[in-house]
């Protein structure tokens, strides 16, 4: 009895899955035969219109390929072939305005095509011609490091003896992010912009010697280190040299500035003979002592390199800014009395201008069409 049962079970699984085999064939009969038959089809008509063409047959090419581009039938590939065919047979039955659109649709598919005179007919070659194939923008993301340089044009100091206080820069290395987008004007010539965000610091130390008893033993060291946070839009002119594949730029310009936060860790300390005396404070505001919009001008040059990685350009560019005007507000200088009378600074006039090196990688956007 249990064998019996053993066994019915068995069929009933078996049946079930039978059906549903049949169901799945079936599904697959009702829907591929047009994915299927028309793709296989169409691939022949191509192989079939390829031949005709070079027979000299080429009032046949329409016929065979006119459906398939139609009803979809190509894969990206085939569509590419078929559109270059039929622009080849309309330009050799004189029919200029339909050449142009099989022209305009090939392009579209295959933007980045480059013409090979040893095998492209002259016909074809003075038809691409007249088309605008060159990428009209061209956007990217780009990482780098940044350098500042401190020059300082003014020293203030609240010593009873000015030359006896002595103060100096040191630069630390920050980081820049952007989002960058170049228009094209020319094969040659493009307008470069973006958005970006700067990070950078650098540290102040000043020393003052100060009498005790008539001799200049006393002496203070203080340490100033700003952070400063930025966003940045640089508007440039862009040169291109060499093929689009492998190409050096360079990019001269300005950018506006933007700065957003500007932080200070001051540090103080007083030596009077056997006595030592600190005081520091950390996250101090300088917003209100420091320039919110400046600008710099700047210039840079760089390489990329096409399909490299993936279809876009992998790039590294060098370049300088000169900050024009002094980052510090002068009029301010004496409003923060936590600095003056705590720690005995005043901010100098200074200006800051910026070494950076930054990697990129930018794509293509490609729209084709007549321009003659």
């Amino acid at each position: 009895m249990r064998l019996e049962l053993k066994n019915m079970n068995r069929a009933s699984i078996s049946l079930k899955k039978l059906r549903h085999g049949v169901l799945a064939l079936a599904l697959l009969l009702t829907f591929s035969p047009q994915a299927f038959g028309q793709t296989s089809d169409c691939a022949s008509k191509l192989l079939e219109a390829q031949k005709e063409f070079s027979a000299g047959r080429i009032e046949l090419v329409h016929k065979l390929l006119r459906q398939c581009l139609q009803n979809g039938g190509f894969n990206q590939g085939q569509q590419i072939q078929a559109n270059k065919l039929l622009c080849l047979t309309s330009l050799y039955n004189n029919e200029v305005v339909e050449a142009e659109g099989y022209l305009l649709r090939f392009l579209q598919l295959n933007p980045e095509y480059k013409l090979n005179t040893a095998i492209d007919p002259p016909e074809f070659v003075n038809i691409f011609q007249r088309f605008r194939h060159r990428p009209v923008l061209i956007w990217g993301v780009s990482i780098g490091a940044v350098r500042a340089f401190t020059v300082r044009e003014q020293f203030y100091s609240l010593s009873a003896d000015p030359s006896q206080s002595t103060g100096e820069y040191s630069q630390q290395t920050g980081f820049s992010a952007m989002f960058e987008m170049e228009y094209y004007l020319s094969d040659l010539w493009a307008i470069h912009s973006g958005v970006g965000y700067q990070s950078n610091s650098y540290s102040y130390q000043q020393s003052d010697r100060f009498k005790i008893q008539g001799d200049y033993t006393g002496y203070s060291n203080l340490e100033f280190k700003q952070k400063q946070s930025s966003l940045v839009i640089p508007l440039q002119i862009q040169r291109n040299f060499g093929a689009p594949s492998r190409q050096f730029f360079s990019r001269l310009g300005g950018e506006y500035v933007f700065h957003i936060i500007n932080k200070a860790d001051v540090a103080r300390t007083d030596h009077l003979g056997n006595i030592q005396a600190n005081i520091e404070q950390a996250g101090i505001n300088l917003n209100p002592l420091r320039r919110q919009h400046t600008a710099r001008l700047n210039a840079s040059a760089g390489y990329r390199k096409k399909d490299w990685l993936g279809k876009g350009w992998v790039a590294v560019e060098l370049g300088f800014s000169y900050g024009l005007w002094q980052e510090n507000i002068a009029e301010n200088r004496y409003d923060n009395t936590q600095l003056i009378y705590e720690f005995g600074y005043i901010d100098p006039d200074y200006r800051r201008h910026q070494l950076w090196l930054k990697l990129a990688y930018y794509l293509p956007v490609y729209k084709p069409k007549l321009i003659k």
